[in-house]
């Protein structure tokens, strides 16, 4: 068996592989490796309704926690020195 060989589809580029997400293979049948990402994509109702409570729960989350002096740095929580 020979060895499959990296995609040259157009459009991946578009997208960065910083998860450790694998580049896409010749043997795949579309473009994108995920297809929520496309952006040809349109979100129902209840989709945008769980979006928005989903925000209103975070956002005061986000809030305090700035206040309180935390901040996400690389992907961690991190308590930021007050005197920076």
């Amino acid at each position: 068996m020979s060895k499959l060989h990296k995609s040259s589809y157009n459009d991946v580029s578009a997208f960065e592989n910083n998860d450790g997400q694998r580049g896409l293979l010749c043997s795949n049948k579309t473009s994108l490796r995920c297809p929520s990402l496309s952006s040809k994509a349109v979100l129902s109702d209840s989709s945008l309704k769980a979006l928005e409570e989903l925000a209103s729960v975070l956002k005061p989350i986000y809030l305090r926690m700035k206040r309180e002096g935390y901040s996400m740095v690389n992907g961690h929580l991190v308590k930021i020195k007050e005197n920076e």
